[in-house]
This record gives structure tokens, C-alpha cells and sequence, in this order.
């Protein structure tokens, strides 16, 4: 093995220490597969991805001619089995029309029937049919996928029926797992040979592809983490970690993958809420999936005269303030606090942030984008039409492609701004204080954002207390910061030597908790924390009373161990001005404030894992009344897998998404599944809380 490339040798070892199964050159009988012209006609497909179409596997020595006979043979004579992809219409219409007997099998796939008549033998040659094909046609995504999800209904539904099953049944199961086995390695090993033949001389870098069994897989996986939780969950981690340096790189990712039946997660700076960029928690298949790991697609373009700037999606918000900012001291980026977050998950689901009242959220502020399309193609928004890039601003560009770039427009601020912190507990007023800034905090001029950070401070029976901290950034001199809060909200008591006047891109370092002497710590991309944590979102539509703060209080106050902090920061100006549907993400007039439940914890137990989670689950639902209904809105970024997720990979439906879709996207939705439909239809860009196309959607009512 000496020579091969690193990520080779290691399929190589792994391929090695298994023995492969024996090879099959005679299954059973003679089988043929009948299709109408009706059915052949269904038949136009990709030919990088082709669909299961309906079939009918009939053994032809046993219906006394050889392969094409005319007429249906019965079910004593010979077997025959009616495998749907599109519905359940043709199998009535099967049935009723008396080529198959039919009735459903509780539990099973929508999509496929037991037949009461099946004889053992008859049985026992399909499944060895299913083995032999997880072996021949593993090259086919679909089908591959097919066969899996075929014998294990059959094998249910044949045990089921007949009194008795036979020892081969039983060897066949066996011997199903050994296929996928060897087959699931093959697999990966194709799609490893197609990126490396893609991208011979396409790029200088050494290695782009990494294995587990690698030496580096580790530490470049685990480099931009961070929620640690997630190494830990028995979520399932990629067969393949993949770097790429230029874009040619991506899109070989997306063509190799669809080829070889390995789908992509792509991620930029690791803060996935629930992992979903880097982990998978399907359970209906083993199938390999690979990361595609966007920090070297991370260059930064600033044209200050033009005020834009193009900006590569692996990068993240500190990188793009720091070179920002070196362009032109009077230029800057409505985008989040936290200067580790990666630009391409940042952008794709809003992005909130200290200067949305003025210029709206970060996507708002999107004119371009690079992306790497389902086929493999790169678009940009001339070619990739208007309805995909409203799509990729605000609805998740993950489900829709590979975005790659982002064209931002920059936005003016004033040599100085004014940054200004004052903390207030229960006993100095803060719940009259909240209280009174959930009406005045977005109706305020669009000059000032004040947000309020709430949590218990304290020990029980001591001193235990909430502590609420109002933090405002204001667009000029401290002057005229004291004079907007002696207009509007004077019972806050900011005094001058709470205020801090600073550039902007020193505003983006206090925020995030840095020092001001040192604006090159915005480019260090390291993690933080090695922490877990857990997020949820809320919309607030109306004034929470006092009475209701104070009851909030008290719940949190009581769990001593739960570390919960509410974040809460204010909507109005802009993002009033805005329509709900200008672009994907749907936040707009009607909403006074985002709330974030948001808990950090150092453990790695699983016991005190879910003890967190469950409190917050909880508190979550205490805070039910008080927060927006019908659908109860979240916030995307704030991805939260306890709204629903989908585990069968490929085949979320409609009803099944809009338990999140709805709520992340409100009636902005359907128009995303739709633009799904048009660009991925295949559902390749899968995800456990991704967005269906719409006729998937529409066939699963």
C-alpha cells in the first residue's frame, strides 16, 4: 500500500480485516422483470441518480415459458412482487385488476404490501435476489437504498405469514448484513477513487480527503466543534472528512457523491445547535455520508470604494469584521456576536445581530452568491434564477446546495459608536425595568439597540437572585447615546462612565467578551469553550406582564444546577420595514423580541447531559402562554431538534417538515419546498431537519 494516498491506504487496512462474502453467479431461478410500456415510459430519470420504478420479479421457469410470458402467472405457479416508488394507486389498480393479492402490513413502508400466498420456496429465492443485488447495483444510490428497506420489510412480513420459516430465510438474513457489509465498502471506496481522479491537479494542497482510519481524521474533525455533546451521542460520524482548497474541489464532492450514493453535510464554522453539519442521527441506513469542511474556502475581498465584499462561506464573522474593517474604519457588516460563527450557516438562516434595527439581518444585506448546485454546477445569481437565491437567504442554503461565496453589501457607520452595560437584580427593580423595555426597546430610534441578558445568580436560601443585564450599542457619540435614553427610557439610569466610545470593529471584540488592544484575536478560529450547550427560540408578540416575570423568575431560580441564561434582543426599525417574504427568512412586523433559552454545561455524563435537557425542555414548555402561537415561531439558527426531525434518510414528507419548516419559516414554507423541488428533487442535500421538495411532499398527504 505504499504510496497510495492517505485517506486509501486507510479503506485499504479497513477492507483488509474483512473477508468478503461469497460470490453469487446463480440466485434461485431464472428471473426476469415485465414492465408495460406504461411503466417503461416512467423511466426518464437522471442518469446520475436513477429511480426505482414499479417491477414485477416473476420466476419464469415456474409460469411454463421462458422470459415475457403474456399471461399473469397465478401466485401457486410462481411469485410476484409489486414494489412502489410514486404512491399506492397502481398497486389498488394491481390488485383490483387480480395480478397480485394485497393486504398492508402494519408497520411497514407505505409503499409496499405482504401477500399472504407467497410460497416459502418463492420467498426464499427473493431474498436471495435482495442479497444479490445489495452486492451488483450498490452503485446506485436509490436502489441500493431500495434493497435494504425491501428485504427487511418482506423478510417481517414473510415470518409473519407463514408458520414456519425456513433455515436459508434465516442464512439469507445472515448473509444480507455481510452484503452491505462489503458492499457499504466498495461503496466508499468508489467515491474515494472519483475524488481523487477529479481532483488530480486540481489544487496544490497535499491532502483534501481524510478517513476515521486516517491519523489527522481526529483532529481536523473535532477542530471546529463546538458542542461537544455531540461526540458523545451515539450519533453517527462521517466516512469522510473533506477539505476542499478551490471550488472545483466542491463541486467534485457533489458529483462523486451522488454517483456513489454519499451524501454531503457541509460546514463552515461548527456552530450547528444540534450537530446536524457534522453528525447524522438517521436510523434507516448505514449508509457513508462525508462533511465537507468549507474553512478553506475562507478569502475575503473587500472593495471599501464599492462598499462589498465577497466573502468565502468557510470564513467567519470575526475574519470578515477584521478585514472589514482594515479596508475602511467606516464600513461594517450587520451580522451575530459571536466571532467564531461560520458566514456560510450564519447568512443561510438570517443572521441577527447588534445592527439589525438599522440595516435588517445579515442575509438582508446578501447581492450575490456562489453555489454549488445538486448537479455539480457552480451558479451564481444570474444562473441560478431569483426564486433559489431568495431561497438560500434566510431558509437554509444546506438544503438547497453547497454555497460556496457570498457577495455582501457593507453598510456606513460613524468613527464612534457608543457601547454602554448596566446589570440591575430583583431587588433594584430589574423586572419593573424588563417589563417597560419590552415596549420601548423596538420602538426605539434605529440608532439604538438595547438588548437584555437574565439569569439566576446566587446560591438557594442565601442570596439567590435574578440578574438582569440591559447592553446597548448606539450608532454615534456617548452624547447622543444619554440623550436617546434620557428621551425614551430615562428609568434605566445609564450614566456617562457606563459608556465606552468605540470604533466598530471594537464594538464586535467588547461583544464577544475580548480585550480592545488586539483586533487579530477576530481571526483565531479556535473554539472558545470545550463545552456542551443546549438553544431553543421564542418570538414574543406581546408585553409579558410583571406578574408572569415574576413567576418566570421562580422557575429559574430553582433549578440551582441548570446554568439557563434568556437572551432576549429587540426587533423594530428595519426589520419592521421589511416584508415577512422579501427573502426566505420570515421574522418581521409583529414581533417585539427573540428570546434564546440558552444552558452550557462542562460534564461529558450522559445522566447530567440529559439532565440539562430535560429542565430545558421543560422550562420551554413552561414558557408556552406567553410566546407566539399558531405556529409557535423559531429561530433557525437556533436549530432545535426537539421540534421534530425526520430519521429516513432521503424521505421526509411534507406533513412531517412542517412540524419545523412552519415554525423556522412560516408561510414562507411552501414556497421553499417548492424551490426544492426544482433544484434537488432527488433530495440529495438531506438533513434530519431539512426542507422536503414539493412533491414528495404533496404525494405523503
Amino acid at each position: 500500500m505504499q504510496g497510495l494516498p492517505e485517506a486509501r491506504q486507510g479503506l485499504a487496512q479497513a477492507a483488509m480485516q474483512r473477508m468478503p462474502p461469497p460470490a453469487m453467479h446463480t440466485v434461485g431461478r431464472v428471473l426476469t422483470r415485465r414492465s408495460s410500456d406504461t411503466r417503461r415510459s416512467r423511466r426518464r430519470r437522471s442518469e446520475m441518480w436513477p429511480k426505482p420504478e414499479i417491477a414485477a420479479w416473476e420466476g419464469a421457469t415456474d409460469c411454463g415459458d421462458e422470459a415475457g410470458v403474456s399471461t399473469p402467472p397465478s401466485t401457486s405457479e410462481c411469485f410476484s412482487i409489486l414494489v412502489l416508488q410514486r404512491g399506492e394507486e397502481e398497486l389498488d389498480d394491481a390488485a383490483a385488476a387480480g395480478q397480485v393479492k394485497a393486504e398492508p402490513l402494519a408497520g411497514s413502508r407505505p409503499w409496499l404490501r405482504r401477500w399472504n400466498s407467497l410460497e416459502l420456496a418463492a420467498v426464499d429465492r427473493f431474498l436471495f435476489l435482495i442479497c444479490y443485488l445489495q452486492i451488483s447495483s450498490r452503485h446506485s444510490f436509490p436502489l441500493a437504498k431500495w434493497t435494504d428497506s425491501v428485504f427487511l420489510s418482506v423478510l417481517r412480513s414473510a415470518t409473519c405469514s407463514l408458520a414456519m420459516a425456513s433455515p436459508v430465510m434465516f442464512f439469507c438474513f445472515l448473509f444480507f448484513h455481510l452484503c452491505t457489509s462489503h458492499a457499504g465498502n466498495h461503496q466508499q471506496t468508489n467515491f474515494l477513487n472519483c475524488f481523487l481522479e477529479a481532483t488530480r491537479g486540481s489544487s496544490t494542497s497535499p491532502s483534501k480527503i481524510y478517513t476515521p482510519n486516517t491519523t489527522s481524521f481526529s483532529t481536523l474533525f473535532r477542530s471546529s466543534i463546538q458542542n461537544l455533546r455531540f461526540l458523545s451521542s451515539g450519533a453517527k460520524t462521517p466516512s469522510f472528512l473533506i477539505l476542499p482548497s478551490i471550488v472545483h474541489d466542491a463541486q467534485a464532492a457533489v458529483i462523486c457523491g451522488r454517483r456513489h450514493g454519499v451524501r454531503l453535510r457541509a460546514r463552515s464554522g461548527g456552530h450547528d445547535n444540534e450537530g446536524l453539519s457534522y453528525v447524522s442521527f438517521s436510523s434507516s441506513t448505514d449508509g457513508p455520508f462525508a462533511v465537507l469542511d468549507l474553512s478553506g474556502l475562507r478569502s475575503i475581498e473587500v472593495d471599501a470604494e464599492a462598499r462589498t465584499a465577497w466573502v468565502g462561506a468557510g470564513a467567519t464573522l470575526g475574519e470578515v469584521y477584521y478585514h472589514v474593517a482594515a479596508a475602511s474604519p467606516t464600513a461594517a457588516f450587520p451580522a451575530g456576536v459571536c466571532s467564531t460563527v461560520g458566514v456560510g450557516g450564519h447568512i443561510s438562516g438570517g443572521g441577527i445581530g447588534s445592527l439589525q434595527r438599522k440595516y435588517g439581518v445579515a442575509a438582508d444585506n446578501v447581492v450575490d452568491a456562489k453555489l454549488v448546485n445538486a448537479e455539480g454546477e457552480l451558479m451564481t445569481r444570474e444562473t441560478m434564477r431569483e426564486d433559489l437565491f431568495w431561497a438560500i437567504r434566510g431558509g437554509g442554503a444546506a438544503n438547497f446546495g453547497i454555497v460556496v461565496a457570498y457577495k455582501l453589501r457593507l453598510v456606513s457607520v460613524p468613527p464612534k459608536l457608543t457601547l454602554f452595560s448596566v446589570s440591575r437584580t430583583l431587588e433594584e427593580g430589574a423586572t419593573r425595568l424588563l417589563y417597560s423595555w419590552q415596549s420601548i426597546a423596538p420602538r426605539l430610534a434605529d440608532d439604538l439597540w438595547i438588548t437584555a441578558l437574565a439569569l439566576a445568580v446566587g446560591e438557594a436560601q442565601l442570596n439567590r437572585t435574578i440578574q438582569v443585564t440591559f447592553v446597548g450599542l448606539f450608532l454615534g457619540p456617548r452624547g447622543g447615546m444619554l440623550a436617546a435614553i434620557k428621551k425614551s427610557f430615562p428609568e434605566l439610569g445609564v450614566r456617562a462612565e457606563d459608556c465606552n466610545e468605540l470604533s466598530w470593529v471594537e464594538t464586535t471584540l467588547s461583544l464577544d467578551d475580548h480585550a480592545l488592544n488586539d483586533t487579530s484575536v477576530l481571526l483565531d478560529r479556535r473554539p472558545v469553550y470545550n463545552s456542551s450547550f443546549k438553544s431553543k427560540s421564542d418570538f414574543v408578540r406581546k408585553p409579558i406582564s410583571e406578574k408572569t416575570w415574576e413567576g418566570i423568575w421562580e422557575a429559574m431560580m430553582e433549578g440551582e444546577e441548570e446554568p439557563l441564561m434568556m437572551a432576549m434582543e429587540p426587533w423594530g426599525g428595519r426589520l419592521w420595514e421589511i416584508e415577512d417574504d422579501a427573502i426566505a427568512f420570515p421574522h418581521r412586523k409583529g414581533n417585539l423580541y427573540i428570546i434564546q433559552y440558552g444552558m452550557k454545561w462542562f460534564e461529558t455524563e450522559a445522566a447530567v447531559t440529559e439532565r440539562h435537557l430535560t429542565w430545558m425542555r421543560k422550562f420551554y414548555e413552561y414558557m408556552t402562554p406567553h410566546v407566539s402561537s399558531n405556529p409557535r415561531a423559531a429561530y433557525l439558527n437556533y436549530k432545535d431538534i426537539d421540534l421534530g426531525s425526520s430519521t429516513e434518510e432521503g424521505r421526509t414528507s411534507y406533513r412531517e417538515a412542517s412540524a419545523w419548516g412552519r415554525r423556522y419559516f412560516l408561510h414562507n414554507f411552501e414556497k421553499l419546498a417548492k424551490v426544492k423541488a426544482r433544484v434537488d428533487p432527488e433530495n440529495y442535500f438531506w438533513n434530519e431537519q431539512g426542507i422536503p421538495p414539493f412533491a414528495f411532499a404533496v404525494a405523503a398527504w
